[in-house]
């Protein structure tokens, strides 16, 4: 039996357990101890919950962001403690908190390339590289 690409017919040939991926359901529960020790969570690591699953786990999410002051949640965004979810209630429920360029939350903003060229965020990038190196807030 040929293989696909081969010209003679003959070639890929690959065994069941090759081609078959596995796949392992997150746990939930390991999840929670993870936001509960302020882990930040992927979204990929998500994937396979239940709707109810994922509904704990975003409600815990939520709930450690809340239980922050706004000191101590730009403090876990600028070390990337947020998850993406964290970050859209973050945007949603304090937006005077957000560190903005040209009025666009950091974290888009620095995808956009007329940002990333302009000099408030050069210096901004600089500034947190220092403080990253020290350990203090510049």
């Amino acid at each position: 039996m040929g293989g696909a690409g081969s010209r003679d017919g003959r070639g890929f040939e690959r065994e069941e357990s090759e081609m078959a991926t596995s796949f392992d359901p997150p746990d939930a529960a390991e999840l929670l101890g993870r936001i509960a020790r302020g882990d930040r969570l992927r979204d990929r690591e998500k994937r396979g919950l239940t709707v109810g699953e994922r509904l704990d786990v975003q409600g815990a999410e939520r709930a450690s962001l809340d239980s922050m002051s706004p000191q101590e949640r730009l403090r876990a965004y600028r070390r990337g403690k947020l998850s993406a979810y964290q970050l859209s209630i973050w945007w949603s429920a304090y937006p005077r908190e957000i560190p903005r360029i040209n009025d666009v939350p950091e974290w888009i903003a620095a995808t956009l390339i007329d940002v990333c060229e302009h000099p408030e965020y050069e210096e901004r990038c600089r500034q947190l590289r220092a403080q990253r190196l020290s350990g203090r807030p510049t």
